[in-house]
């Protein structure tokens, strides 16, 4: 028999949150606590992105009132999990967040279920709770559950729920909010900007883009283009008087019933005018005495597109005066953005075309504004928009939309580039399975240089050229994943590809190869411990530093300490040479600290540009940078550089500094191209990227981004010395320093 209880559903406490007055009991129907006939409660969403489950309101059962939420497998394949979910942004101070209900299953097999709590902050911060320590199968009666987080400091928003993995029935009902113990809409409301304050779009926008056609696609291409503007521009934005995504969610079905370029402008330029008014700077703003790049603003004129009266509304805006804070970006102090107080919508659903939409915004202006590197992308980039926004309308799935954002990151050739998060989707479409070798590319063609050690089935060798996997052959591979490889350069595009050859769908890998100039079909089967072989490099890799046969040192940055650098550096000032291991990433910054033995004065090494918050879009130098220190005692040897593709960010800045030490050669590969500090942001759905946003550059300006450090030697792998083993660059250094 269940208990009597007064039914405090999650939704009134929602509204309790967004009113902060005392909840009202005849709302409680109203908003929907499980109540509701089928349909999940206002501000509700599932995350069921294989749609083999079905999530509803359920009559056959409640621990009080008449219905609950149920969670059922409705079908096999696919993602074996759901979660049906609602946000609550935080409103207030506490220490604790509390979701307590009942719950009840039904033939519950292989996997886990329960309460889900999640609380997000800034800087990126994620507490959860899943009930994860509850592990019970099968069927169960009605019984509480509590799940729990710290509001640490910074904390922005709450996500609660149920979810169900594996398969059978969870009912859940009477679910219930505190703050350290006081029920929700009792906890005093903290003061908040207006921004923070409109909480309208948390789960779900209502946007709707099934009929696309080329005029609504043009208007939405103009629509991005001065959202972004306006973000950045207006100064009451920049004030946080606007949640500036709901802005675009309430912009956007009037434009998308707009009939023509007119009607959509017509549309933009009375929303523009209905933004709190700007003050007009200077006719001409100081400019700082070393611009690199100005913005790009000259289509903010195009009246042919635009229309005069938007034209000219923005261009007052771009004339506005405006602070050095925004609520929106701010900037490190290597001078690239860190994008403050946006909305992460971790768990809306990815078939909401509005939260798409705002992903390709979002990106496009990211990178339109804090990208220091968009004059190398070797495109248009306002053509990008257009390219891009019929792939994010139709992608309404997990999977399309996840390949989307992919495919937008690769377009900006920048091997900072990666996506995490909630990437599940997109890694079941790319595959889960994958064997872990180090392949290269070798003459032109894929090479094993280092095999796995593989659970099962036949073995990879050293020197096995890859032809095939699983019947298709790698210049196809190589086609299909070219969309799909963040990269730099083209030489770290290879590496890329390399490393993704051996994933796949299915456990099983059948392999053609060409060992020794026969081809050989292999099968090999994936496996925890498909792992690669100990790598038999000369001399022992992960030895931070020793001393080689002929009187030589030698470094590996890898495993290096900047407390094992004095007592190296001891050992090494009577060697005839040292050789610098820089194919990796080094352990820590410690590059001033190594040259400060090998120049005798400080030589220029390195300059950086960053980005503006008062003028977006705009970059300017820095002071040029210096290594090293007088040093009369400056170490007297021959000095090699060991750099390849595997040389990257860290590694690269490293070697600029080996670079600028006269005497120092740098040998092996070209590196990624991929330098300076990396500007983090999220996308709606869980999707968490980056890019480049510091801009880095030789002294006297020319660019290392995407050219990578070209070594003064270049030394190539070969097919018979991967065959026997044999370390060719570090063997070509050693000849080098003989005497």
């Amino acid at each position: 028999m269940h208990h009597p209880a007064r039914k405090l559903s999650l939704i009134p406490a929602l509204i309790c949150a967004y009113l902060f007055t005392a909840c009202n009991p005849n709302r409680h129907a109203r908003y929907a606590d499980f109540e509701t006939a089928d349909s999940l409660p206002p501000k509700w969403t599932t995350i069921n992105e294989s749609g083999a489950f079905r999530v509803r309101t359920d009559d056959s059962d409640a621990y009080s009132g008449k219905r609950s939420l149920l969670l059922e497998r409705s079908r096999e394949g696919g993602i074996h999990s759901v979660l049906a979910v609602t946000h609550i942004p935080v409103e207030v101070d506490g220490a604790q967040v509390e979701v307590s209900g009942y719950m009840k299953t039904e033939n519950v097999q292989g996997g886990f279920w329960g309460l889900y709590l999640k609380v997000e902050g800034d800087p990126a911060w994620t507490e959860t709770d899943m009930m994860r320590d509850v592990k019970v199968a099968g069927t169960t009666g009605w019984q509480p559950y509590t799940v729990k987080a710290p509001l640490k400091k910074g904390a922005r928003d709450i996500y609660l729920g149920v979810y169900l993995a594996g398969s059978g029935k969870v009912w859940a009902d009477d679910l219930e909010v505190r703050i350290d113990g006081k029920p929700l809409s009792a906890v005093p409301r903290m003061a908040l900007s207006p921004a923070r304050q409109d909480t309208e779009f948390g789960i779900n926008t209502g946007i709707s883009l099934d009929t696309l056609t080329p005029e609504k696609a043009d208007n939405l291409v103009r629509l991005g283009k001065v959202w972004g503007f306006l973000k950045y521009y207006h100064p009451a934005v920049a004030a946080g008087q606007y949640n500036w995504d709901a802005e675009l969610f309430r912009v956007l079905p009037a434009l998308l019933r707009s009939a023509d370029r007119q009607a959509a402008n017509a549309v933009m330029e009375e929303w523009v005018k209905g933004l709190k008014p700007v003050t007009t700077g200077p006719a001409t703003k100081g400019m700082p005495p070393m611009v690199r790049h100005q913005p790009d603003l000259d289509w903010l004129t195009d009246t042919a597109s635009l229309g005069a009266a938007l034209s000219g509304r923005l261009e007052k805006i771009r004339k506005a005066n405006r602070e050095d804070e925004h609520y929106y970006v701010s900037l490190h102090s290597t001078g690239n953005a860190s994008f403050n107080n946006e909305r992460r919508y971790s768990h809306v659903s990815p078939a909401d075309d509005g939260y798409r939409l705002l992903a390709l915004f979002r990106y496009w202006n990211y990178v339109q504004y804090y990208f220091p590197y968009k004059h190398l992308i070797g495109e248009d980039w306002h053509g990008v928009m257009a390219r891009f926004l019929p792939v994010f309308a139709k992608a309404k799935d997990a999977e399309s939309y996840q390949l989307a954002v992919l495919q937008m990151m690769t377009v900006i050739n920048d091997s900072h580039a990666l996506l995490q998060g909630n990437t599940m989707a997109m890694d079941r479409s790319l595959g889960f399975h994958r064997m872990y070798a180090d392949i290269r590319e070798v003459e032109g063609r894929p090479t094993v240089v280092r095999p796995p050690v593989a659970v099962q089935g036949d073995a990879l060798e050293r020197g096995d050229v890859i032809l095939q996997i699983n019947g298709t052959p790698v210049e196809a591979l190589r086609e299909w994943w070219e969309p799909y490889l963040p990269a730099s350069n083209e030489n770290h595009r290879s590496y890329a590809f390399t490393t993704e050859l051996l994933r796949g769908k299915d456990s099983l890998f059948t392999l053609e190869v060409d060992r020794n100039g026969q081809r050989k079909a292999l099968q090999l089967v994936y496996g925890m411990a498909a792992r690669m072989h100990p790598d038999n490099r000369l001399p022992l890799p992960e030895k931070p530093w020793s001393l080689l046969p002929d009187n030589i040192g030698y470094m590996n940055l890898r495993t290096l300490r900047k407390a094992d650098i004095p007592e190296m550096m001891k050992k090494f000032f009577v060697t005839r040479g040292i050789i610098i291991d820089l194919r990796c990433y080094p352990y820590e910054m410690y590059q001033n600290d190594i040259c400060s033995y090998l120049t005798a004065r400080p030589v220029p090494y390195y300059r950086s540009y960053g980005a503006s918050v008062a003028e977006p879009g705009q970059f300017s130098y820095r002071q040029v940078q210096m290594v090293g220190v007088s040093n009369r005692y400056a170490y007297r040897g021959k000095v090699i550089v060991l750099v390849n593709e595997e040389t990257q960010s860290r590694g690269e800045f490293f070697a600029m500094a080996f670079k600028a030490v006269p005497g120092v050669t740098i040998m092996g590969g070209p590196t990624a191209g991929t330098d300076g500090t990396v500007s983090d942001f999220y996308l709606p759905a869980g999707l968490k990227t980056r890019f480049t946003g510091e801009g880095i550059c030789w002294p006297n300006g020319t660019e290392s981004q995407r050219t990578g450090i070209v070594p003064d030697v270049p030394v190539k792998r070969t097919r018979r010395g991967v065959t026997e083993g044999k370390d060719e660059l570090l063997e070509a250094a050693l000849h080098r320093l003989q005497p």
